[in-house]
């Protein structure tokens, strides 16, 4: 940050700075600075943030840490990493974003091409009526890349447009077998007069 003083007291607690056994610093302005980021005893043996030079070393961290192997008889290392501006880094936001879209429209596209009311009614079996809990454990058993994270509303949904949408029974969401059949034989009748005519 531009202008930014570096870590004080206030914004790096003597708590937090003592619980961590890991600590890392960018290029910082001064050495007290560095000793506020990496602690006293790391940059009394040599560790040296605020050497590293603003704007020509970036991606260099200076890195002190009870965690990771450091050669015998230094207190920290020097670790240069991959440096990203804020160019880049939007332009890999923005891949991640449709990379991200592509999945979803994907799994949209995927659901769609399941048939969830053959495979309700196949779920449901000989029961007149089925908790709709157990519709959806069987759904995703069933094809979980498909039904693995229906919810209820999924479930409603797919129902509530063939007119065969679940209800109470006995304080408990079910599913009607019969009006599930009656929405099969009612849409695959439709396909068969489309077809005819």
């Amino acid at each position: 940050m531009a202008g930014h003083p570096g870590p004080d007291e206030r914004e790096l607690p003597k708590l937090v700075r003592e619980g961590a056994h890991t600590r890392a610093s960018l290029a910082l302005g001064t050495e007290s600075q560095a000793r506020m980021a990496l602690g006293h005893k790391a940059v009394d043996g040599g560790a040296a943030p605020n050497l590293l030079r603003q704007g020509l070393d970036r991606g260099t961290l200076v890195v002190a840490s009870d965690g990771i192997a450091i050669p015998a008889g230094q207190s920290s290392i020097m670790v240069r990493t991959h440096y990203i501006d804020d160019d880049a880094a939007k332009a890999i936001t923005e891949r991640a974003k449709a990379l991200r879209d592509g999945v979803t429209t994907l799994h949209v596209i995927e659901r769609d091409a399941a048939d969830a009311l053959a495979d309700i009614a196949a779920v449901m079996g000989e029961a007149p009526r089925v908790r709709t809990k157990d519709v959806l454990a069987r759904l995703a058993t069933r094809n979980p890349s498909v039904y693995g994270d229906w919810s209820f509303i999924d479930l409603k949904r797919a129902l509530d447009k063939v007119n065969a949408d679940p209800y109470k029974s006995d304080g408990v969401m079910v599913v009607s077998r019969d009006r599930v059949l009656r929405a099969l034989t009612n849409r695959d009748g439709e396909g068969s007069a489309s077809a005819d005519g």
